[in-house]
């Protein structure tokens, strides 16, 4: 049943992938490569990128979906892409789609058994 009902929700699902301000300072977050140079550069270059009006460059990323009235999301902090369709491309993506898609399966397979119980006791 649950394998039905996730196929269900894959097909069905309305996802949505918002880009939201990150806090977090870029500074002594980016990376620690264990080179100062070179982590200094790359922060350098995400705060340019920033500067020039890039949000992607530094963000939260929020995955959510919903399907049938069930609602999920998933975040991701400390994010640095160029744009959206790179952070799709990247296996990040997948694991916070994936995570949806299984949070609404969990609450609709509970709701169905919820449903199945009541109808079972009449």
């Amino acid at each position: 049943m649950k394998n039905k009902i996730k196929e269900y929700v894959q097909n069905n699902i309305d996802l949505k992938i918002e880009c939201l301000e990150e806090e977090t300072c870029v500074r002594g977050n980016v990376c620690a490569s264990g080179d100062d140079d070179f982590d200094r550069e790359e922060e350098n270059k995400i705060i340019e990128e920033l500067e020039s009006g890039n949000p992607w460059a530094w963000c939260i990323v929020k995955v959510s979906g919903s399907c049938n009235g069930i609602y999920a999301e998933d975040y991701l902090g400390g994010c640095s892409y160029e744009d959206q369709e790179s952070f799709e491309r990247n296996l990040y993506f997948d694991v916070m789609r994936d995570s949806v898609i299984n949070q609404i399966t969990e609450e609709l397979l509970k709701n169905y058994e919820f449903v199945k119980n009541i109808l079972n006791n009449d």
